[in-house]
């Protein structure tokens, strides 16, 4: 089987570096460097943010964590308008323009005075970051690879991993020292300098057609499932429904963990915290490549969303530095694998036919998680004096992601 899957994609695209490298693998360094930026500054970053703004006081803890939620909302919706655009203009323009609107949305955060200003530059990131992110990222690996596609996957999404490790820690001790508002036009401006040059010079859609490749209207169009047909489906539904717990705690703890470190420990410590657990997405990401490889994906996601719950269990009651780095390690190695794990899925059960349209409506869906996340952990924690509470009850939304994933089933393509 040919390395490269065909679609369809609109217009030509730069010829990529040559070399005796299959082209594929350049889209696949592009858009690891585009999702590291993203991650790095704007995804990990939420943790810093929601601690600088609450920090400096400029609002309370709980109207930053509904803004976040604000800000995946927004996001999933877009994310819906992103998968459009994708089928209409080249993907590395709707990065390249994603990234500028992300990067403004990012440069003016720190300035922000009241409520109003906060909802809205945080839904101008939501509009920005979709373009920059996974849809894109996954709709053209899709395209690119069939037989080592969960390699490619795990490679370009490792980015998201490796944006936290490098870029967080520094965006976090650059705020300590000189504050919000003088570093967020620099974190806006490496935003923008991280993903557009490399998105128009680099990011294809697809593979050329080779010699005697039929490029007639009467081609047979992508293998898969129609859009209507996939989202109506029970595996569609169900496995939605175990990516809203997934998510719902995935989120919720990972916008409160610097904040939840700190208050145990210091925040010193805290910033490292954040380097280990993005450090073990990286490790779990590139080993996961490799074993989806060989192992079941279905059975692989049920192991890896019972070790998401345990990790967060022991998260809830860790409070000395070993404990607590410990129970990070073990989340991280799963948190990267499970968002990685979900455009696998939905390329295994539906094929490319429609695939931007199908992963955008189930990143929508997921966004119920994402969204109401950070709000619930900030309500439980100030409600108990803690993260105690708030970080078991994201276990338990673990656990009922399980029960989910068993009552979605094989998809129609397995029977």
């Amino acid at each position: 089987m040919p390395e490269a899957a065909a679609a369809q994609s609109p217009g030509p695209a730069p010829a990529p570096p040559p070399s005796g490298v299959f082209p594929g693998w350049w889209v696949v360094a592009a858009l690891f460097v585009i999702l590291m930026t993203a991650s790095g500054l704007a995804f990990y970053n939420l943790q810093v943010f929601l601690h600088a703004l609450t920090q400096e006081g400029v609002i309370g803890l709980n109207l930053v964590s509904w803004a976040i939620g604000f800000f995946f909302v927004v996001n999933g919706l877009a994310g819906l308008g992103v998968s459009v655009l994708l089928e209409r203009f080249p993907a590395r323009y709707v990065i390249a323009v994603g990234g500028v609107v992300a990067g403004a949305s990012l440069a003016f955060l720190g300035r922000v005075a009241d409520t109003t200003q906060l909802f809205v530059v945080f839904g101008i990131l939501g509009l920005g970051f979709p373009a920059t992110s996974l849809i894109p990222a996954m709709t053209v690996v899709t395209r690119w690879f069939v037989e080592r596609r969960s390699v490619a996957v795990s490679v370009v999404s490792t980015g998201l991993s490796l944006g936290g490790i490098l870029f967080t820690p520094v965006c976090a001790r650059a705020i300590e020292l000189h504050g919000f508002a003088a570093v967020s036009h620099w974190i806006g401006l490496a935003y923008v300098v991280g993903v557009v040059p490399l998105a128009l010079l680099l990011v294809r859609d697809q593979p050329e057609p080779t010699a005697g490749q039929a490029t007639s209207a009467d081609d047979a169009p992508p293998p898969g499932v129609a859009y209507r047909d996939a989202v109506s489906s029970r595996y569609f539904v169900w496995l939605g429904a175990a990516y809203v717990g997934i998510m719902l705690a995935q989120v919720g703890v990972l916008q409160h963990l610097y904040n939840a470190v700190a208050a145990r420990v210091d925040t010193e410590f805290a910033r490292r915290v954040i380097q280990i657990l993005a450090g073990s997405s990286v490790v779990g990401r590139f080993a996961g490549g490799f074993i989806l490889l060989r192992v079941p994906i279905r059975p692989a996601t049920a192991v890896l969303i019972a070790v998401q719950g345990l990790a967060l269990g022991s998260l809830a009651y860790a409070t000395t530095p070993g404990a607590i780095a410990i129970s990070v390690v073990g989340f991280g190695l799963v948190v990267g694998n499970l968002l990685m794990i979900q455009p696998l899925l939905l390329a295994t059960a539906f094929g490319v036919r429609e695939y931007g349209r199908i992963y955008s409506t189930s990143q929508l869906v997921s966004t119920v998680g994402y969204a109401t996340g950070p709000g619930v952990v900030a309500l439980l924690s100030t409600r108990f004096g803690g993260y105690d509470v708030a970080f078991a009850v994201a276990a338990g939304a673990s656990a009922l992601a399980l029960l989910c994933l068993a009552l979605a089933g094989r998809p129609a393509a397995e029977h």
